[in-house]
């Protein structure tokens, strides 16, 4: 084992460290993803025994959080009868000792006579780490190190890491605890749901009354007898904020014939606190058709609406922390489509994140260096490189110019081996790469520059001793060049450092590098261990003499932001499966209700066959638009979880070769499911041609638009669809001549939910979820869709895929 003093190492770059991330951030099982994390700290810490105990005195609001495991040379259970166990988890008496400063260590020696001391001499243990590990504030037990036989001296460094590492699987933990509460809200708010304890209103639009039902009352804490069934007692008890905007949505009179709406607002309960419920209601009419009764339920979705906001918080918190960095974190697709790049991208370039999002990311890159990041990236989707690609490039700027970066570059990819997607960083090394002097400069000029820089300049002669420094080593190496120089470069290196200078940038140079970038501790003047870049460089003199340049940057600060934004990433990953995963429960606990109601209004139908031929007219009119409203929620569901399926990239993609018009004749006439007598011409130009789609989604697509031009064109001749094949792609093209879409209104049609102003002044029906669902129904295809269109004379949408 290791007894060195000095035994840290690059924690949160090793393999085993970003392992060890990848491993909590994708478990599905929390038993195994526990015992593989115990796994991958030995390897961090190259200690000869890890345990990870659980105190015993804890409420387990989980099964599967309560671990106890170890590791010695093969993973295994603890035995609860061992001596160490126990003292661990029930007689453990230095809780005290983590106050300050956070850990506690020491030598089994200095504990003999004691409890620890004989249940460590037990397992021949000589020194030992034992670090906390807590779960929001509650300590749940301990990370343990144990050497054998020789003892070990504990850096800080050392200790700092494997802080880090508790700090990780704290987040763990507590995001279970958060994964598990969730499912319980989840059921809680569908067996309130199923219990049909909802608060129940309605107003009599005839007499002028209005009642409340006890459920209601009692939903904000009164009895029956202490509120009146009265108009203002509605209005009092509305939040302020709310009142005129749900006096307006809920006003009966304005929503005849549209069929059950439905309003989120708050209420004030009898502590004087308010409550959020969801109302949902409808207007009947009576037999002469005049609206009659308003009936409505009521749903308290405090908890929800809470969880969301809470939600919405940590995703702005993540935004400002991405922002707040120097590097540029970037993504894009399997193409090099940036998808998406934080605020560092425009104060090196200029050029604003938002205009790049969707564009290319080789566009932006000086075309010299083009080939070189293609290159690179070839070799990281052909599995040719390590895990990722770290090299040097120029970006254009807004001005004209470009800026050096320092490019870091690994890919993501699917289980098939296939990429998915690009992510790394882009460091400016602008003003490193204007430190980088010619040979040729003189003493006196590279003196005054490099000494006005940051970042510190050396010099390096054959011997490996140090000729110049620049008076950045005060603040790096903890001494003016004075001190520094005539002193061996390698001597300031760290000792576990040593090898990997020696042969990755002496050997190199050696070999024939030209310029070598690495990333080392350094041990200063006053003994504190720092990170540092080096980037060094040989110089050879006219007479043949050959000396080394070298520039170091101090990037203690960028380490530990690199450990930030993993955990952040982490977070940000775990909340977007969390919205994924509430779209797709909602879609399917409505359909359930939704298929009940359906089965009894059919059922109700039936049984009015004996009545007269009016009486039947009347109810059948009801029925129908009771039926036409429950399908027009199911096809809302069936949006939803299309959405709920494609941020979670659930979405299946089977392409096969489909007879294009026969496929889109089928959708007018048997699958648009759209009562309209005027149909949509069909024609056809160019060389017609078998094409290969993804049947299913191309359905979706397609029904969408002609939907809408059928439902936007009421009174208008009727939707026209042209097939188009072209020389590399074909388009199918539906046009209207309804309503249209204002212009300045155009470039938000794909945005989820959003309708045209004009649609909703005219109370035509829909949910502004179509062109969305399209949208990525034809990118699945690598296809697009474009929209023209002119309030008042009608709209094209123009769906093109490439064939493939």
């Amino acid at each position: 084992m290791n007894n060195s003093t000095e035994d840290t190492a690059t924690f949160s770059s090793t393999p085993a460290f970003a392992s060890l991330v990848h491993v909590l951030s994708n478990a599905s099982d929390s038993v195994k993803a526990m015992a593989e994390a115990v796994m991958e700290i030995s390897e961090l810490s190259s200690s000869d025994l890890i345990m990870i105990v659980q105190k015993s005195d804890l409420n387990i609001l989980h099964d599967s959080i309560a671990f106890s495991l170890q590791y010695m040379r093969q993973l295994e259970d603890l035995d609860e009868n061992d001596t160490l166990v126990k003292v661990l988890r029930n007689n453990w008496t230095h809780d005290k000792e983590f106050n300050n400063p956070g850990y506690f260590s020491g030598h089994t020696d200095s504990y003999k006579g004691t409890e620890l001391g004989e249940a460590l001499a037990e397992k021949q243990v000589s020194s030992f780490l034992i670090l906390p590990i807590s779960k929001k504030a509650n300590q749940w037990g301990y990370l343990c190190l144990f050497e054998i036989d020789a003892p070990r001296l504990w850096s800080n460094d050392f200790i700092e890491a494997m802080k880090s590492v508790t700090s990780i699987l704290a987040f763990f933990l507590n995001n279970l605890e958060l994964s598990d509460e969730l499912h319980r809200k989840e059921l809680y708010l569908k067996q309130a749901v199923e219990s049909s304890n909802d608060g129940n209103w309605e107003m009599d639009l005839m007499n002028n009354s209005i009642h409340f039902s006890r459920q209601w009352k009692a939903m904000l804490g009164y009895s029956d007898k202490d509120l009146k069934d009265e108009f203002e007692t509605f209005e009092d008890l509305l939040h302020p904020d709310d009142r005129d905007i749900v006096l307006a949505v809920l006003d009966p009179y304005t929503k005849v014939g549209l069929g059950d709406y439905e309003c989120q607002y708050r209420l004030r309960t009898q502590r004087g606190t308010y409550k959020w419920v969801l109302t949902r209601a409808s207007v009947l009419n009576n037999n002469d058709g005049l609206p009659e009764r308003f009936v409505a339920t009521n749903i308290d979705v405090t908890t929800r609406v809470k969880f969301a906001e809470s939600l919405r918080k940590e995703e702005r918190k993540y935004e400002d922390l991405i922002d707040s960095v120097q590097e540029i974190i970037f993504k894009t697709d399997h193409q090099g489509v940036f998808t998406f790049i934080n605020s560092a991208w425009e104060r090196s370039t200029g050029f604003n994140p938002s205009q790049i999002i969707g564009q290319s990311c080789i566009d932006y890159i000086y075309h010299e260096d083009r080939e070189l990041t293609q290159k690179k990236m070839k070799e990281l989707a052909a599995g040719q490189s390590d895990v990722n690609e770290v090299f040097e490039m120029r970006f254009l700027t807004k001005s004209g110019n470009t800026v050096w970066v320092e490019a870091n570059i690994a890919a993501r990819k699917t289980p098939e081996g296939d990429v998915e997607e690009f992510y790394g960083t882009f460091f400016d090394i602008q003003r490193r790469k204007s430190a980088e002097f010619s040979s040729t400069y003189s003493e006196e000029k590279f003196t005054s520059i490099s000494d006005s820089m940051a970042d510190l300049i050396v010099q390096i002669d054959q011997n490996g001793r140090i000729t110049f420094a620049s008076n950045a080593s005060t603040a790096i190496f903890g001494a003016p060049p004075d001190v520094i120089k005539g002193k061996k470069a390698l001597s300031f290196v760290h000792p576990g450092d040593r090898s990997l200078v020696v042969n990755e940038i002496f050997s190199g140079f050696r070999k024939g590098s030209k310029k070598i970038i690495k990333e080392y501790r350094i041990v200063r003047v006053d003994g504190k261990v720092q990170w540092i870049e080096t980037l060094a460089q040989p110089i050879i003199s006219q007479e043949g003499e050959i000396t080394y340049l070298a520039v170091i940057r101090d990037i203690e600060l960028r380490k530990k932001t690199e450990d930030e934004i993993r955990r952040n990433l982490l977070q940000e990953k775990r909340l977007s499966e969390l919205k994924s995963r509430f779209l797709t429960m909602t879609s399917h606990e409505f359909r359930t209700p939704l298929s009940s109601i359906k089965s009894s209004i059919e059922l109700l139908d039936m049984y009015t066959s004996d009545l007269d031929e009016k009486k039947q007219e009347a109810f059948q009119k009801h029925f129908n638009r009771m039926i036409s409203q429950i399908d027009r929620i199911d096809g809302l569901l069936d949006s939803i979880h299309i959405v709920g399926q494609s941020q979670s990239d659930q979405l299946d993609f089977s392409p096969e070769m489909t007879n294009l018009e026969k496929f889109i004749e089928d959708v007018v006439k048997k699958r648009l499911d759209y009562q309209d007598e005027r149909g949509i011409k069909i024609s056809v130009s160019g060389a017609s041609r078998n094409v290969k789609v993804d049947q299913h989604h191309l359905l979706v697509a397609v029904k969408n638009v002609m939907v809408n031009a059928l439902t936007f064109s009421r009174g208008a001749p009727p939707p026209t669809c042209e097939i188009v094949y072209k020389e590399d792609h074909f388009c199918i093209v539906v046009e209207d001549f309804g309503v249209g879409i204002p212009e300045n209104e155009l470039d938000k049609v794909f945005e989820s939910f959003y309708r045209a102003q004009n649609i909703i002044n005219e109370n035509i029906p829909g949910n502004g979820l179509g062109l969305m669902i399209a949208l990525r129904m034809v990118r699945e295809h690598n296809g697009d869709i474009a929209i023209q269109s002119e309030a008042g004379k009608g709209t094209t949408v123009s769906i093109c895929i490439p064939y493939q």
